[in-house]
C-alpha cells in the first residue's frame, strides 16, 4: 500500500530496487500520493500518524433505500468510496480504519479492494450505537500503536463532501490544541435556549454561535481520557455520538478548525438530490 511503502523507506527497511518493484503496483496518482507521505512524513517525524476513524453504521431508514445509505451509488460509485477518496489522496492522511455493520465488512472489504483505497488498515464491527463503534475503533488502535499522540479523526462515511481544507486545519488545530472540532459560523438570527419549546429566558445573539459539524479530530491520548472519564461517571453511551457530548458534560474546552456548510450529512433523499448537485457544480468548476 501506499503507507506501507512509505513507511518501509523511510525507517530504510527497503532498498531502491524493493521500492521500485512496489511503486511499479501503483498508478500514477497513488505514486503522487506517496512521494506526497514521504515528505510529509519527514517534515514532521514518523513516529506520529494521522489516523481517520470512518464511522460507517447507518441503516439508511429516513433514506428510501433498501440498503444502507453509505452503500447507494451516486454516479456509478458508492458513498462510502466518495467519502474515502478524500482520505486517500489527502497527503495528510496516513491510514483509515472503517467501523461497520458486522453484516457488511465483507462487503466493504471488497469496496476497499476493487476501489484502490491503498490507505485502509482494517474494516471492523462496530458497537450498538455510535459511541460504542467509536470506542471499538479507540481500542482498535490502542493494541496496535503505543504512542498516544497519533491524531484521530472521527469522521463519517455519509459525509462525502469533506475537502482537503477541512481534513488539513483539522488536523494542524488537534495537533497544537488536543482537539479540532469542525464547524462555522452560519447562525444570523437571534437564538433562544429553551427546554420545553414554548417559553425561554436564554437569549444569545446568533453571530456568537459556532455551528459544529464532522470531522471531530482529537489527539489519542485525549480521547482515552475522555473515554475513561466519561466510563467512570457513567456516562450514556447508547444515546449519543462524537466526542462533543464528553467534552461539553465534563468541561473539556472546545477548539474549532475550519469547517462548510457543504459538508453535510446525507440523511434523507432531499440531502442526496444535494450531494448529486454539489457534485455536478464541481465538475462545472473544474472544467
Amino acid at each position: 500500500s501506499v503507507v506501507a511503502v512509505s513507511d518501509l523507506y523511510l525507517t530504510g527497511s527497503c532498498n531502491r530496487k524493493s521500492l521500485g518493484r512496489s511503486l511499479m503496483c501503483l498508478d500514477f496518482s497513488h505514486f503522487s500520493i506517496l512521494l506526497l507521505n514521504i515528505i510529509y512524513q519527514k517534515k514532521r517525524g514518523n513516529n506520529m500518524k494521522n489516523i481517520v476513524v470512518l464511522l460507517a453504521g447507518g441503516v439508511g431508514n429516513r433514506f428510501g433505500a433498501n440498503i444502507p445509505k453509505q452503500f447507494v451509488k451516486v454516479e456509478d460509485k458508492p458513498i462510502i468510496i466518495h467519502t474515502l477518496e478524500k482520505f486517500e489522496f489527502n497527503k495528510m492522511v496516513d491510514e483509515v480504519l472503517i467501523i461497520c455493520v458486522e453484516e457488511w465488512i465483507d462487503y466493504v472489504k471488497e469496496l476497499v479492494k476493487d476501489y484502490d483505497m491503498h490507505k485502509v488498515i482494517d474494516v471492523i464491527h462496530g458497537g450498538s450505537s455510535a459511541q460504542y463503534s467509536l470506542m471499538e475503533g479507540i481500542n482498535y488502535i490502542n493494541n496496535q500503536y503505543k504512542n498516544e499522540d497519533h491524531v484521530i479523526m472521527i469522521h463519517e462515511s455519509v459525509r462525502p463532501l469533506i475537502n482537503d481544507e477541512i481534513i488539513e486545519d483539522a488536523i494542524k488545530v488537534a495537533s497544537e490544541n488536543g482537539v479540532a472540532l469542525s464547524g462555522y459560523f452560519s447562525i444570523r438570527q437571534s437564538v433562544w435556549r429553551t427546554k420545553d419549546g414554548k417559553s425561554s429566558d436564554d437569549y444569545n445573539l446568533g453571530y456568537h454561535c459556532y455551528l459544529t459539524t464532522n470531522p471531530q479530530t482529537a489527539k489519542l491520548s485525549y480521547i482515552n481520557e475522555l473515554i475513561d472519564v466519561a466510563t467512570k461517571n457513567n456516562f450514556d453511551f447508547q444515546n449519543h455520538s462524537g466526542i462533543e457530548p464528553w467534552m461539553a458534560q465534563y468541561g473539556y474546552r472546545a477548539y474549532f478548525s475550519k469547517g462548510h456548510e457543504d459538508n453535510i450529512k446525507l440523511t434523507t433523499s432531499d440531502d442526496l438530490d444535494r450531494f448529486i448537485f454539489l457534485l455536478e457544480q464541481s465538475r462545472k468548476n473544474t472544467q
